[in-house]
């Protein structure tokens, strides 16, 4: 089993074991292989709605994601706050977004979670702590430190988490933003879903220091990083990372996975090879988790027959009432 790499602010290296009482919780684990399930599920049938033409605009999936998204908002509590990406449907899943008012929004209809005028890189559900969501590389970064300072001028007992890709790394926007947190001792957690590309550019080709937990070092931050595809080794480093930032001590969080979709709709995925995506989907995150239950006798072939029943319902479900929704209300200029 994996385990959870741990960098201090001055460089020190140790390895943490993951928590055996997460190990052990059966319940825990069918619970984030429903949302697993569940988030690669909407992603396939978004997809398919955007082939066949019923949603607008550009599309950027995350299939293969599942477990750093869900795996950390697992850890997460209600109080905690959020800020998403371009490619951030799994992660509103996981902090509880309705898939309807997902679904609508993609289809463009008033009940949409931005009243269908932002599309598929705008959900937002205040009320579940998804405060943020935009598809301008690196600029969450600051808004992040921005609702970190109220909580701690509020002495909330909680944190913001800002999602962030590997290419987003190099915006200025990002560095600024560590330096400011690590200033201001924010509770802040930097989650860096590395995919291996930024676009069609792999870290190699865009980063001069391809090893991430290096990063921190110049801002006086501890760094963690995890196997992105090993939705426990996640779930206990978000949980490590969580307790950092209630301290008032921001940490930066690698999650190392991998895209299997391509970067958006128009992706020809020309870029990588077959070979290298082949062996990537023996990795599934999902399967992972699947066999490791099935292998422990705590799920078989039929729990997983009723799950796929449930969640294929769920969906269609939810797409049926996008459909019949009213569509998005002219804005009166």
């Amino acid at each position: 089993m994996s385990k959870i790499k741990f960098v201090d602010a001055n460089g020190e290296i140790s390895f943490k074991e993951l928590d055996i009482q997460i190990v052990q919780n059966f319940k825990l684990q069918k619970e984030l292989l429903y949302k697993m399930k569940l988030a690669r599920a909407f992603e396939e049938k978004t997809n398919e709605l955007y082939a066949t033409g019923f949603i607008h605009g550009t599309l950027h999936l995350a299939i293969g994601q599942e477990a750093a998204a869900i795996g950390s908002t697992a850890a997460m509590t209600p109080e905690d706050k959020i800020l998403i990406t371009h490619r951030g449907h799994i992660e509103a899943i996981g902090k509880g977004m309705s898939i309807t008012s997902m679904f609508s929004e993609l289809l463009g209809k008033d009940s949409g979670a931005s009243k269908g005028y932002g599309g598929s890189m705008h959900m937002i559900d205040p009320d579940k702590g998804i405060l943020h969501a935009n598809g301008i590389v690196g600029a969450n970064a600051p808004l992040a430190c921005g609702i970190a300072l109220a909580l701690k001028k509020q002495k909330k007992d909680a944190i913001a988490t800002c999602y962030l890709g590997d290419g987003a790394m190099n915006e200025g926007a990002y560095s600024e933003s560590l330096n400011l947190a690590s200033l201001w001792q924010l509770p802040v957690v930097f989650a860096t879903v590395n995919n291996q590309y930024g676009m069609s550019t792999p870290i190699h080709k865009s980063h001069a220091n391809t090893d991430l937990t290096q990063r921190g070092i110049a801002f006086n931050l501890p760094t963690i990083e995890a196997d992105g595809n090993h939705v426990l080794t996640v779930y206990c480093a978000m949980k490590l990372a969580r307790a950092f930032a209630l301290k008032n001590q921001p940490v930066i969080l690698i999650l190392n996975t991998y895209r299997i979709s391509g970067h958006s709709r128009s992706d020809k995925n020309r870029y990588r090879k077959d070979s290298e995506i082949l062996a990537w989907k023996k990795r599934c995150p999902i399967k992972t988790l699947e066999n490791s239950l099935l292998e422990q006798k705590q799920i078989n072939q039929k729990d997983l027959e009723k799950t796929d029943f449930k969640i294929k319902n769920k969906i269609n479900s939810a797409i049926q009432t996008a459909q019949l929704s009213e569509l998005a209300k002219e804005i009166q200029w």
